[in-house]
């Protein structure tokens, strides 16, 4: 026993010494775009990665490379405020402020139940949340929650137009209003069930993509909210099976788009369906997002659910570049 506890000390000491000479990694992130990889509830596997479109070389987790501990428990969403890289992380209950150059943490805000977006507007922040019933509204200068405002149901995406407060509701068929000056809602707009993503055009009208009620067979629909009204026009109904997520619209050739099993597209002039400009029909996409400048499309193959999510690369003409393998539930993608 004495012999074999002699050869562990001595294996042990001479492993941390030879790791104690490696200098730690630095990966170049000044060429392409993170990923947001959720993880399994409960597993310890979120991470946010980042892919060198220069290198093609993917490092898998840069936030634990350069602060030495994990994100936590289901890595939700980022926000850019401030200039800083605000990390919602879900069951964590927590939020991470990071330098946007060095990924080094800045501080940290606790106190959420199961947070999930984070938008600013002056020197506010609204948190939507799972469970909590409420929006927390956090003080930036004294990065702490300072107030809440309460809505049943299930809150989530979110965008600001016109010193207003849009949130979306999963549970409810409403688009909530909130006046970001006295932090109280003024009025609900009825659409459809099941709100995934809200989105504003250039145009200043509003887009909303609802999934149909949780656990039913009603169908997925996009509305659209016309500039300076309050009233949501349903522009197209989908098929039974399709359930498209992540509505945008595409800063290169401003069309409208949004993904399930590959890629629809929409005008903007007039919102009408133009085609599903790309059709994978085994795939699971779960993240889907539109390069600024170049026009390329991102998306996230969600596989089983379990395992890494394989992104693919397209060009703005849908010819496809490359993939890798990203993170666990990986959801969406933030642009350098």
């Amino acid at each position: 026993m004495y012999r074999l506890g002699l050869i562990l000390g001595l294996s042990l000491l001479f492993a941390r010494c030879k790791d104690d000479d490696i200098p730690p990694k630095t990966t170049d992130t000044q060429s392409g775009f993170y990923t947001v990889n959720e993880g399994n509830f409960q597993q310890g596997n979120s991470s946010f990665g980042f892919f060198n479109t220069q290198s093609n070389e993917y490092s898998k987790d840069v936030f634990f490379e350069k602060n030495e501990i994990p994100i936590g428990d289901v890595f939700q969403s980022v926000a850019i405020i401030n200039g800083d890289y605000w990390l919602v992380v879900n069951n964590s209950g927590k939020i991470w402020i990071v330098d946007t150059s060095s990924l080094k943490i800045k501080n940290s805000i606790e106190g959420f139940v199961s947070p999930r977006y984070a938008i600013s507007s002056g020197n506010k922040v609204f948190v939507s949340d799972l469970y909590a019933d409420k929006i927390y509204v956090v003080d930036i200068n004294k990065m702490s929650i300072s107030a809440t405002i309460s809505i049943d149901g299930w809150t989530d995406d979110m965008l600001v137009s016109n010193e207003v407060l849009w949130v979306a509701n999963r549970e409810k068929p409403y688009l909530y209003l909130i006046d970001i000056e006295k932090l109280s809602i003024t009025d609900s707009i009825k659409i459809g069930n099941n709100t995934n993503s809200i989105c504003k055009f250039k145009n200043d009208d509003l887009g909303v993509l609802c999934e149909g009620k949780l656990g039913s067979s009603e169908k997925a629909a996009f509305y659209v909210i016309k500039n300076g009204t309050k009233t949501a026009v349903l522009v197209h109904e989908f098929a039974n099976a399709e359930k498209p997520i992540r509505l945008q619209q595409s800063a290169v050739d401003n069309r409208i788009y949004m993904a399930f099993k590959g890629i629809y597209s929409f005008s903007s002039a007039d919102y009408s369906f133009i085609k599903k400009e790309l059709d994978l029909p085994e795939s699971n996409i779960y993240g889907f997002d539109i390069h600024p400048k170049t026009g390329d499309f991102i998306l996230s193959d969600a596989k089983d659910f379990v395992n890494r999510s394989e992104v693919s690369i397209y060009t703005s003409t849908f010819d496809f570049k490359r993939h890798f393998d990203a993170g666990v539930l990986c959801n969406k993608f933030i642009f350098k």
